[in-house]
Order: structure tokens, then C-alpha cells, then sequence
């Protein structure tokens, strides 16, 4: 068989899909089904098509990579028995083969996708990759898919803060894709998405991924989202920037910092008691505010202001502050602090 760049560039990325220890043998192969490639983790799979001539064989990983990182322009695979031959003019490598009855079924997830365009999982994977995991609510480790008015939410939310983008596409399924899924696809904003409640089927340019959602009930995070009246008239860079210049003196396990709101100004404070440090940076306002002290942890409200890019408002110190633009809106816990 004749292949050629397009086989190479379809392996490397369906070579995501893949885990680099798996419980089974033949999770450490590739399928090559006619034109397709595919790579499963038996939670995670990926096709991907590729031009070229058509065959059938069972091919380890990463061996194939291994030697076809060498290669730059056409090359012959010759499959003899259980032995594949690579040869790319005077280079050639083989690689033993599986048996391809062996290889995994594929899942096939049925009913009617839906065209998503202009959704940014990347940014909910920022802000959860900023606030962490949790061991005790898995339900919490993807993106979730949800539709409370009819119309598509992406959410995420480590129960300390949330992001929400609010898009005006037609959505009838609500369920919670996977890190491992949400990663694959964190720089693709055009796909159609489809899910039968226990799979779900993303398809983008020549890929198709399939996904084990997680199982449970994403929170009613609706209730989580406060109705803040006082706005910080404050440019969202410039806080963003001061927040993380004070808390570099802020104590080193929570980064706490405390922002003083007084009429015209906001101080922002960070302290680290133990080694008798502190930093202090005040910020005038556009225009006049509630005075208020309350407490955040650093690294979530910086990394909030930059995915909003907005003004942050706020209620009270015990209630979660809000950063909100036309489709996007942010939300942070606050501290207690002395």
C-alpha cells in the first residue's frame, strides 16, 4: 500500500486518544479499519480518516510513530503475516501486528448531532484547570452540556467558582463530557455534538470522538449565582495584574488576598503572617463604589478577570463575587479572613 503525509498527520492525532500504560495489550495498538485510524482507551475514542490506499491491520502505536517521525514524503507498508514493513526510500522498519478481532468494538452513539460554533471549551478548561478537582464529586471533572432555558450553557465548576458561557444554539440533552474529551478538543470552536445519555459523539474536520460521560447530576448551579449591585468601575487588566503582583507576599497555601473598597479607590492586600510579609497596590476608580472588604484567593479572580474581561461586582463579603460580559459570567467564592 501506497501512504503518505496525511496517514502520519491522522495517526499523530488519534495518538491522543491514547493512554501511555494500559490495563490491556491491545489498547497499545491502532486499528487501521480502510481509510480510518482508530485509538481507544475504552473511555476515550478517536477516528480519524486519512488519504490514502485502504487497508486492514492491527499496528502498535507507538513503534509506528517511532518510525515514522523519520519520514517526510511517500512510503510503501507491505503487511506479511503478523509482521508490518514500513519503507521509506533507502529507510524501512517493521513492526509486528495484532490481530484485528482482537481490537475493541467500537461504541456508535445513535440520533441527531447538533452544530456547535463559537463555544470556547478552552476557557472552562482554564478556569477548571485553575481551581482543581475533586476525589469526592467526579460529576465536577468535565464540562458540562446543559440547556436550562433551551439554549446551550457550557459549564464548569469546582463548587469554589463556576464559568458560564451562554450561547443562543438550540439544545435539548444535558450531560457532562469528560476532562479527558474537553482536552481534545479545547482549541476546536466548530463541531456537531451529539449524545445518547451514556456516549457522546463529537465530529470536527476528519475526526470523530467518542466519550463515557460522566455519571451523575451536575449541580443546580443556577442557584450559586448571586444578584450583585455594586460594581468595581476598575480596568479588568489592571486588577488582574495587581492581584497577582500583591499575592506574591500572600501566604503561600491559600494566596489570599483582600481587596478594601472605599468610595473612589480599591486597596489590594496580601499578607503572609508567617514570614512577616506584605505587599500593598491601591487602584483608583472610574467611578464611585460601595466600600466593602472582602476576600479572595488570588489565582481564581486573576484568572477569572482575564477569561471575563469585566467589570467585578459584588453584594456583600460572604457572597460570591460575579465578572460578566455579553456571554460569559465568572463566578468566585470568597475567604474569610482576620
Amino acid at each position: 500500500m501506497k501512504e503518505n503525509k496525511s496517514f502520519i498527520q491522522a495517526l499523530k492525532v488519534a495518538s491522543q486518544a491514547a493512554n501511555a500504560k494500559n490495563s490491556l495489550p491491545i489498547l497499545d495498538y491502532f486499528l487501521v479499519d480502510g481509510n480510518t485510524i482508530t485509538i481507544t482507551n475504552l473511555e476515550v475514542t478517536m477516528k480519524v480518516t486519512f488519504e490514502g490506499d485502504p487497508f486492514n491491520a492491527c499496528l502498535p502505536i507507538d513503534m509506528a510513530l517511532k518510525g515514522l517521525k523519520h519520514v517526510n514524503g511517500d512510503f510503501d507498508i507491505n503487511i506479511n503475516g503478523s509482521v508490518a514493513k514500513f519503507k521509506a526510500g533507502e529507510f524501512e522498519f517493521e513492526v509486528p501486528t495484532s490481530n484485528i478481532d482482537d481490537f475493541p468494538a467500537c461504541p456508535e452513539v445513535q440520533g441527531e448531532y447538533t452544530h456547535i460554533e463559537g463555544v470556547s471549551i478552552g476557557d472552562a478548561l482554564k478556569f477548571l484547570d485553575n481551581t482543581g478537582f475533586t476525589k469526592l464529586r467526579p460529576i465536577l471533572n468535565g464540562v458540562a452540556f446543559v440547556a436550562p432555558d433551551g439554549l446551550l450553557n457550557i459549564v464548569s465548576t469546582s463548587g469554589h467558582c463556576l464559568y458560564e458561557q451562554r450561547t443562543n444554539i438550540p439544545f435539548n440533552r444535558e450531560f457532562v463530557l469528560p476532562l479527558r474529551a474537553c482536552m481534545l478538543i479545547k482549541d476546536v470552536n466548530s463541531f456537531d455534538i451529539n449524545s445518547d445519555g451514556k456516549m457522546a459523539s463529537i465530529r470536527y474536520d476528519n475526526v470523530e470522538l467518542m466519550a463515557t460521560l460522566l455519571a451523575g447530576e451536575f449541580p443546580k448551579y443556577k442557584a450559586m449565582i448571586p444578584k450583585n449591585e455594586s460594581v468595581l468601575n476598575i480596568d479588568w487588566f489592571d486588577l488582574s495584574s495587581s492581584i497577582e503582583r500583591v499575592s506574591e507576599f500572600s501566604d503561600g497555601s491559600s494566596k489570599l488576598v483582600v481587596l478594601n473598597v472605599r468610595q473612589n479607590s480599591v486597596e489590594v492586600i496580601g499578607k503572609d503572617i508567617l514570614f512577616s510579609a506584605s505587599a500593598r497596590e491601591t487602584l483608583q476608580l472610574k467611578s464611585p463604589s460601595t466600600p466593602i472588604e472582602i476576600g479572595l484567593k488570588a489565582n481564581y479572580v486573576a484568572q477569572a478577570l482575564k477569561i471575563g474581561k469585566g467589570n467585578l461586582s459584588y453584594t456583600a463579603k460572604d457572597r460570591a463575587v460575579t465578572i460578566e460580559n455579553e456571554n460569559k459570567l465568572l463566578l468566585v467564592m470568597p475567604m474569610s479572613f482576620n
